[in-house]
């Protein structure tokens, strides 16, 4: 299936912040139970989600608050109740310094996509393009981003 990037974004700039919650908490349910048949427990689905959300969320190399409401339930989910918008800046921080070697853990996850159904791969996609348009407009490097995920 060819994606094409400017359809996306557009799509996602027009939802409002409360559609952009009901997808992710739709999809997520959706998304990780698949995720978990095709790795076969090798690695949880909630895992792979996660990292692709914050991915996504330090493309940018920072995190907003706005990400960080439009994710709270699901970090809360991944990281437990503890995890606040300081405790998320300070862990993008260290994401930030060790760019390279999630660069490297994201490339292999990255490498999931092209082994999975073009519906799940959009709906990924999708939730990638959803928390980096969060601020209303994709930097460079989140657009970068999403098109790398778009190619695999």
């Amino acid at each position: 299936m060819d994606y094409d990037y400017e359809e996306l974004y557009n799509k996602v700039i027009e939802m409002s912040m409360e559609e952009r919650k009901e997808f992710l908490e739709k999809n997520s349910k959706i998304i990780i139970p698949q995720l978990n048949m095709i790795t076969k427990n090798q690695i949880s689905g909630t895992s792979i989600l996660a990292t692709f959300m914050i991915g996504s969320v330090v493309a940018d190399g920072k995190i907003e608050e706005e990400e960080y409401e439009l994710l709270y339930p699901h970090l809360k989910n991944f990281f437990g109740e503890d995890f606040d918008y300081n405790t998320c800046k300070e862990a993008a921080k260290k994401y930030r310094k060790e760019r390279e070697h999630i660069k490297t853990y994201v490339d292999d996850l990255i490498d999931i996509l092209g082994e999975i159904s073009e519906g799940l791969k959009t709906d990924i996609i999708f939730v990638c393009m959803i928390i980096c348009a969060i601020d209303g407009k994709v930097s460079l490097r989140e657009r970068l981003w999403i098109k790398k995920l778009i190619k695999k």
